[in-house]
């Protein structure tokens, strides 16, 4: 089994039906265009690693993932832990996931971040969906939250994102847990 401490996932904009949602609007003569990986979710992932507590990343958005898909996802890595991160344009898409994973996994705890959460901080309060919200910088908050539920410990509904003093301290994002073609036609892109 692949069992993990904590899943993280970037979802699509909604979801439809249960449909995979369509990435047409982002190909170029049949090129990825404006399609890039979730630095975010990459950058928590290395610092949870570099804790010992376990993690993945589903980029749901890029892959095109249906809501089943990604419950079956969830289901294969059995976290106690699911992070969501998430823009203005995603909100959606993230509170039917929130109330997917709720339905499914009652144990389960959703912690909400991204650039929307830290721009409306009312949001986390307004769905029952999701135990935690983090504003602003995550790396130092999120583990510390993460720590203390792996812990059976309490934690606020919302976390004020602590800026990172050192930024040297920090880890190179996971990349090896994303596949780069998913985003570049190329083996090594420029960005890399």
């Amino acid at each position: 089994m692949n069992k993990v401490d904590v899943v993280l996932i970037y979802p699509p904009t909604e979801f439809v039906d249960n449909l995979k949602q369509d990435l047409h609007n982002y190909r170029i003569n049949n090129k990825k265009v404006g399609v890039w990986p979730p630095l975010g979710l990459l950058y928590l992932s290395a610092v949870l690693d570099k804790k010992n507590i376990s993690s993945r990343v589903i980029d749901a958005f890029v892959l095109g993932l249906s809501l089943e898909q990604i419950i079956k996802e969830i289901a294969r890595y059995s976290p106690k832990i699911v992070g969501i991160s998430v823009t203005t344009l995603q909100i959606r898409g993230a509170v039917q996931l929130g109330e997917a994973i709720k339905r499914q996994f009652k144990n389960v705890k959703i912690i909400i971040g991204g650039p929307h959460i830290s721009v409306d901080n009312n949001f986390v309060r307004q769905f029952k969906c999701f135990d935690v919200g983090i504003t602003g910088e995550a790396e130092i908050s999120f583990v510390k939250v993460v720590e203390k539920i792996l812990n059976n410990m309490k934690v606020p509904k919302m976390v004020f994102g602590e800026l990172p003093l050192d930024l040297d301290a920090l880890p190179f994002p996971s990349r090896e847990k994303i596949k780069i073609k998913d985003y570049f036609d190329v083996e090594k892109p420029m960005c890399e």
